[in-house]
């Protein structure tokens, strides 16, 4: 995973959001990878884990990457990483007066992989 100072040049402003999100993405399958099958952690965890808050808080540009790492963990729930991100249960709060369903964070399905071509099986052939 990058180190802090990393991070800060990775995604700076100018940085365009495709190559910043493609990083993230990255290094965010590292860790998930790593994970044991079954094991569970929020958007928060995971940001916090690529770039913690107290190193963050020493720099404008640490808390302007950490910001910018949150966003595009975000979208990569949506497009991306789909294979590592599922939506958990309500947790009470509520987003435009229905309740609110924070992404949760895995290590990569296991696929299973034809035998004679090698092509990934589709879940519903399986």
């Amino acid at each position: 995973m990058l180190e802090p100072k990393e991070w800060d040049m990775v995604l700076r402003a100018i940085v365009p959001t495709s190559h910043a999100k493609k990083v993230v993405a990255e290094n965010a399958r590292e860790y998930l990878t790593a994970l044991e099958q079954g094991t569970n952690i929020s958007t928060n965890e995971l940001v916090e884990i690529l770039y913690p808050r107290e190193v963050a808080d020493k720099s404008l540009a640490g808390d302007e990457a950490r910001m910018r790492i949150y966003k595009l963990v975000q979208m990569l729930a949506l497009d991306g990483m789909t294979d590592c991100a599922t939506r958990g249960e309500p947790d009470g709060k509520k987003f435009m007066g229905r309740p609110s369903r924070p992404w949760m964070w895995h290590a990569p399905k296991l696929r299973e992989v034809c035998c004679m071509c090698g092509q990934v099986l589709p879940e519903d052939k399986k």
